[in-house]
């Protein structure tokens, strides 16, 4: 377009030149006209002017068609129609100017400037039709960057909808698979088979990753599955998802203690309880952990923690029984399982330790019956209460009862060494050496480092004359336990045999330092000092024993033979006459005093008392050959 005013405006000075004319004042309307120079100079102006808006015109519409792609070629189809107008006339005007330059200056040479001013007239109109339009494109160019802006809020508020339905559909989509994986949830919570709960939270978790409730129940459901590993990755997961909730520390500790890692069991005990001050369950576990720890006055804190807690928690009264028991507080420990088993009598083991102190503490064997034989009724394939209950019966000299429950034992727990070893012992006591051997074989066999097993085989095979046998087992018990007193003992009667009394009493000695108040191996020491006739040390061991044991008619029987030895008889018919009213059926005894009578009748000068204390002996005598029941010569 520029190019076109400046063609035009060369044009008109072409044709000035051409003609030659001179300046003149011409007067208009009584104004001073300036000469066709100035007239061309006001006409290089204007266009000048025109120019400079075009060219700004330009500029904008350039800029517009930059910013708006979608209507640039509106903005082109209006500049083109501007130049096609502008080259029109342009056309004309220079046919008009060839016309005027060839023609009109011969005939209208006067006229030139009116002409001229003509010219300059239309020039004026078409750059004000060109100015126009500019205006009109200038005017089309904001409506259509307004459109542009109006449809960019446009867009950018259809972005936002767009926006805001993706994340309404988003949600809706979570929520609705949130509400499906609480259902598997729900389904889960229910569903007693543990293969298919785990089915049910893994679908859960699926749809819900971020689940921590789920990942903390599958745990579980794998734990009781014995999926240890399984279940301890479920409680890491539930852990990092939710690090403030309690229970996935407390059942990870359970992990933790049934992997024998006290110390990280302990630790997650301890972060339960922190979140949660009131979790008793937490107390609980830590308490044993403590236990398991030897900090038996820390788990006694945390079983009272727990009962503070919850008052009607029986497990937590067994357990803080068997805490006291330990501290040796029997009365204490008694009276907490009793409350045990008030709040929950379907517990077996409450019963079980129960008849444990009945038993070992309190010498209540028919109580430590009833106890073990409840705990059996609640649980038949309960080991340890069969084996106790056979222990029980072997105190009680019931042999066979005792037999059977220690088979029961075997057959509930075929590895364990010491219902063999133990059986191995009631068939010797019976005489059934060959048996008892086979049992203690055995026991051996699944436990070579079973002093027990050791000392009792010992046991039977002195019983068979195996002598060397007998001590060769006796060194291995030793050897495996050097603090178990009795292969000491046992060895010492071997010795004896052996006659090698001196190394027989040195072995007593260490028995007797080991086990002070074992009131048996006093008896068994006096029985060697009486056959080595060092009778007052005798008679100082055996009336130990009877200070610890004065119901036990073997010990008077010992002393009887001890006072005999001393010719003290009138005190051992004194021991002898107790015994007899203990047991009136024991052969021995009257034998003994059968003795101590004649004895006394040999001696006696009166012959009336001579002759009761002979008719004495003889009823005796009667008395012994009617009685089958042996006991200890």
């Amino acid at each position: 377009m520029k190019t076109r005013y400046t063609l035009a405006v060369l044009m008109l000075l072409f044709c000035l030149s051409f003609f030659g004319q001179q300046p003149k004042i011409v007067s208009i309307q009584g104004q001073p006209q300036k000469t066709s120079t100035q007239v061309s100079t006001n006409q290089q102006e204007s266009i000048k002017q025109l120019q400079a808006e075009n060219e700004a015109m330009k500029a904008q519409l350039e800029k517009m068609e930059k910013e708006v792609e979608l209507y640039r070629g509106d903005v082109r189809n209006e500049t083109s129609k501007l130049n096609t107008n502008m080259s029109l006339w342009l056309a004309v005007l220079t046919i008009i100017m060839t016309i005027l330059g060839v023609i009109v200056p011969l005939i209208l040479s006067r006229r030139n400037e009116n002409f001229m001013e003509r010219m300059l007239d239309d020039v004026k109109q078409q750059a004000n039709s060109a100015e126009k339009q500019a205006q009109e494109a200038a005017t089309q160019a904001v409506q259509a960057k307004h459109a542009v802006t109006n449809i960019e809020e446009l867009k950018k508020h259809v972005t936002e909808i767009e926006g805001k339905i993706n994340r309404d559909t988003i949600a809706a989509t979570k929520a609705a698979k949130e509400a499906v994986a609480v259902k598997y949830f729900a389904l889960a919570t229910i569903e007693k088979d543990p293969v298919s709960a785990i089915e049910l939270y893994t679908a859960a978790i699926k749809l819900k990753p971020d689940f921590a409730e789920a990942y903390n129940n599958r745990g579980n459901k794998k734990q009781k599955k014995g999926d240890l590993e399984g279940a301890l990755n479920d409680y890491n997961e539930a852990i990092r998802i939710k690090a403030n909730a309690a229970e996935p520390y407390f059942n990870r500790a359970k992990i933790e203690l049934m992997s024998g890692d006290n110390k990280r069991a302990l630790e997650d005990c301890n972060k339960a309880i922190e979140i949660n001050p009131c979790y008793s369950d937490a107390y609980y576990n830590r308490g044993i952990i403590k236990r398991e720890l030897k900090d038996s006055n820390g788990a006694l804190d945390d079983f009272n923690k727990v009962i503070e807690l919850n008052p009607n928690q029986s497990k937590a009264y067994l357990s803080r029984g068997t805490i006291k028991y330990e501290l040796n507080d029997i009365q204490g420990a008694l009276l907490d399982i009793n409350k045990s088993i008030e709040y929950d009598r379907n517990d077996h083991s409450a019963y079980y330790n129960r008849g444990m102190i009945k038993k070992n503490d309190l010498n209540d064997y028919k109580g430590a019956l009833s106890d073990f034989t409840m705990a059996i009724k609640l649980n038949p394939s309960y080991a340890d209460a069969y084996f106790s209950r056979a222990n029980v019966w072997e105190m009680l000299d019931e042999y066979e009862k005792a037999i059977d429950d220690y088979n029961i034992t075997i057959k509930l727990d075929p590895n364990n060494a010491s219902a063999y070893s133990n059986k191995g012992r009631i068939k010797n006591n019976i005489g059934k050496y060959d048996e008892a051997l086979v049992d203690l074989n055995e026991s051996i066999r699944i436990n070579p480092q079973n002093a027990f097993a050791y000392n009792n085989r010992g046991v039977v095979k002195m019983n068979l004359s195996d002598n060397n046998g007998a001590i060769e087992d006796y060194n291995k018990a030793i050897e495996i336990d050097s603090g178990y007193a009795s292969p000491y003992c046992n060895r010492a009667i071997i010795k004896v045999k052996l006659n090698d009394p001196i190394g027989a009493l040195s072995d007593f000695d260490k028995a007797i330092d080991l086990e002070p108040t074992n009131a048996e191996m006093y008896n068994d020491k006096a029985e060697i000092l009486l056959n080595i006739d060092r009778t007052e040390d005798a008679l100082k061991e055996i009336n130990n024993a009877l200070k610890m044991n004065n119901k036990k008619t073997d010990y008077f029987i010992t002393r009887c033979m001890i006072y005999m030895k001393m010719k003290r008889f009138n005190e051992a018919i004194k021991d002898i006459s107790y015994v007899l009213s203990l047991d009136s059926d024991l052969k021995v005894a009257y034998e003994h005093r059968t003795i101590c009578y004649r004895q006394l009748a040999d001696e006696e000068p009166d012959p009336a008392k001579k002759a009761e204390l002979i008719a004495m002996a003889e009823a005796d005598e009667q008395k012994a050959k009617s009685t089958n029941k042996e006991g200890e010569a």
